[in-house]
């Protein structure tokens, strides 16, 4: 019994590691005007704040940068606006409890008997899987007033058993999620 608990909980916290769904939110100030906006630099002072790896800072930094000039932005030092990194992370714990109905398959002689079908059970059954939440912000400032002109924010499941392209992979799909909501759509703008 112990070890179908166990089996049970590992195939639900491989199916949620798998899901791969990326939920997105985005922000902006409407009185701006995004099509005046043709180049973008790194902030790096909010880059640098970011309590994560090096190596993650930078998949991140050369993701945007490729989505961004995919989208037709230039990278330059004196740019049209700024973009500003940070993350957040938490344990999530989801806990699953249900009741159920039904009949089961008895084999109590051993492996290579034939056993028997046994009489209805009710009985319930409660499992609990926790996992790692991870939010990635990525905001854009306007680079003369430094003022925020636009947040997106991407939260989905992490893994730290990912491999390093695993892991490119991973935060490409964030970004490329996240800034697929930049800039505004013409019908979002007044």
């Amino acid at each position: 019994m112990k070890t179908k608990k166990i089996l049970l909980i590992a195939l639900v916290m491989t199916l949620v590691s798998s899901c791969g769904s990326i939920r997105v939110f985005a922000d902006y100030d409407p009185e701006v005007n995004f099509n005046s906006y043709q180049s973008f630099a790194f902030f790096k002072p909010g880059i640098d704040e970011m309590k994560i790896s090096e190596l993650d800072k930078r998949r991140m930094m050369k993701s945007i940068e490729i989505v961004m000039q995919e989208k037709g932005f230039r990278l330059q030092e004196n740019a049209d606006i700024l973009v500003s990194l940070s993350t957040r992370e938490q344990n999530r714990v989801d806990i699953f409890q249900g009741n159920n109905l039904g009949w089961g398959w008895a084999n109590p002689f051993g492996w290579y008997s034939r056993g028997f079908w046994g009489p209805p059970y009710w009985g319930n059954q409660t499992s609990v899987s926790s996992s790692v939440e991870g939010s990635l912000y990525i905001d854009i400032l306007d680079s003369k007033s430094k003022q925020l002109i636009w947040q997106g924010k991407g939260t989905g499941m992490l893994n730290p058993r990912e491999n390093p392209e695993e892991r490119s992979q991973r935060i490409e799909t964030f970004v490329r999620s996240i800034l697929e909501k930049y800039p505004p759509e013409s019908s979002d703008l007044k």
